[in-house]
């Protein structure tokens, strides 16, 4: 495939060459649906480029894993300790915990998911698609910690990841969006 001439080029590339359906063409309204497939793509992509690089040229640096499957979760809980390892252990270890963590009542840790979420948003940018994309994660940590508090069963291993990577996949659209106004629109 030829590399496009526009200042994103492998952000573009990516959208293009990847993307399964990228030979059937896009209707005008699911354009926008284009740009949110690559992250997961790309994230994996760079990774495995990354650690070969620091293996093979760096003489055998070795840097921790930072993603572990995580569209395989069966709940959201699972799918932050797979995804962003590095990421969910420093908000743990420097955030959460020092708030006071999951000890105490289950408001204060609803409380204390819904800071570190929040600023897990605002550390990837300044825009409102983030702080919404953490106050969906903190919502989403908080009903699964509620639930299992109070013993709730959860569905079967196949159902749970279905939903789960649906919710995944539903926030990333806030989170790839440029402004909540495209973000309402996909």
């Amino acid at each position: 495939l030829p590399l496009p001439q526009d200042d994103d080029v492998l952000a573009t590339w990516f959208s293009s060459a990847l993307w399964p359906f990228s030979t059937l063409g896009w209707p005008d309204d699911a354009a926008t649906l284009k740009r949110f497939y690559p992250t997961a793509v790309l994230v994996t992509g760079f990774d495995i480029i990354f650690f070969w690089v620091a293996r093979m040229i760096m003489m055998g640096l070795k840097f921790p894993q930072n993603f572990a499957s995580p569209y395989k979760s069966a709940n959201i809980s699972e799918t932050w300790r797979r995804w962003h390892i590095t990421l969910s252990r420093w908000l743990r270890d420097y955030l959460f915990i020092p708030l006071g963590g999951s000890s105490g009542s289950r408001l204060r840790t609803v409380r204390n998911l819904y800071i570190t979420f929040i600023f897990a948003g605002l550390w990837h940018g300044a825009a409102w698609t983030f702080v919404w994309f953490g106050v969906a994660h903190a919502t989403a940590l908080a009903l699964h910690a509620v639930a299992r508090a109070r013993g709730w069963r959860t569905p079967p291993a196949g159902v749970s990841r279905v939903v789960t990577y649906t919710f995944i996949v539903l926030t990333q659209v806030l989170f790839r969006s440029p402004d909540m106004g495209v973000a309402g629109n996909v």
